[in-house]
């Protein structure tokens, strides 16, 4: 059944948008995680791996997630994507895309406002293009654009803090 059961009400404050930065991982490397409701409550990496810390500039890299339809049909999913801009360009950085590049990703998106949640929990994000650019002028970026995406059956579910910061850790 589709009952609703809540309705909407309008936040009394504003509130701000963007990303502050993304904790990414191979699928394959997690052991097992709990979700309750839509809420991530447990996640563990396989022993001996982890997941990495990307911090990014302010207002440049984003997470979207379109929930989308087709009434003909009768489905519904949720195409996730996720653009990442590092501000930089240095051998390592090249090294990781050339890593990055091949994975099934779980990311997790820190929002400004504190808000955390895992895209691609299930089938994973994947690179589907990867911006190597140099700038023309020496006032541009030289840096590198990620633009990932998926496709997942439920929403983008939320993760505390504390547990996202526990698979930077490498498991045991």
């Amino acid at each position: 059944m589709c009952e609703l059961t809540t309705g909407y009400t309008k936040p009394n404050c504003r509130s701000v948008g963007g990303v502050k930065r993304f904790i990414i991982y191979n699928l394959e490397n997690r052991f097992s995680y709990t979700r309750t409701a839509n809420a991530i409550t447990g996640i563990v990496m396989k022993n001996g791996k982890q997941a990495y810390d990307f911090q990014v500039e302010m207002e440049l890299s984003n997470a979207i997630q379109t929930g989308t339809g087709s009434r003909a049909d009768g489905t519904f999913f949720y195409a996730q994507a996720v653009q990442i801009i590092l501000a930089d360009k240095t051998q390592a950085n090249i090294d990781l895309l050339a890593l990055l590049n091949k994975g099934r990703l779980g990311v997790i998106a820190f929002y400004e406002n504190g808000l955390n949640r895992h895209f691609g929990l299930l089938n994973g994000l994947m690179i589907d293009t990867e911006a190597d650019d140099s700038g023309t002028e020496m006032g541009n970026r030289n840096g590198h654009t990620l633009a990932l995406s998926g496709k997942e059956v439920q929403t983008a579910p939320t993760i505390s803090d504390a547990l996202a910061e526990q698979i930077l850790q490498a498991g045991s």
